[in-house]
């Protein structure tokens, strides 16, 4: 793995709904040099956002339970600051999501992702 694409210790907040996909994508993220917050749905993501936790670049699912969707998510989360980093995942392909006119060109991680593609994903969003 190039240097370059590893990460210093910044924090990530993860929002993933399925345990596995969770535990693989939270082990690869470490991995890369970073720190990571997790939850399962909008609401355990709001909850981190608001602990004592200051977050770096958020990734989420775009498809989760309990009625908020990661755009949804994306959507507050940008409300509450403006220049948060946030990387969407999906294992749907792009032309099978219905995506908001305001979500036409965010960045969208097909799953299953390699680990340097996310690497290369989260380091271009943090220099961004």
């Amino acid at each position: 793995m190039d240097q370059d694409l590893k990460g210093d210790n910044e924090v990530v907040l993860l929002i993933e709904d399925e345990p596995e996909v969770l535990d693989v994508t939270q082990r690869s993220i470490k991995g890369l040099g970073y720190q990571v917050v997790t939850a399962m749905n909008g609401e355990e993501a709001l909850s981190a956002w608001e602990s004592d936790h200051k977050i770096d670049v958020v990734i989420t699912d775009i498809v989760l339970p309990g009625g908020m969707s990661g755009f949804d998510i994306a959507q507050e989360l940008t409300n509450r600051d403006a220049d948060i980093k946030i990387l969407f995942v999906s294992g749907y392909t792009p032309e099978n999501l219905t995506l908001r006119e305001d979500y036409r060109d965010v960045e969208i991680l097909q799953k299953p992702f390699r680990r340097a593609d996310l690497a290369l994903k989260l380091k271009t969003l943090l220099r961004s």
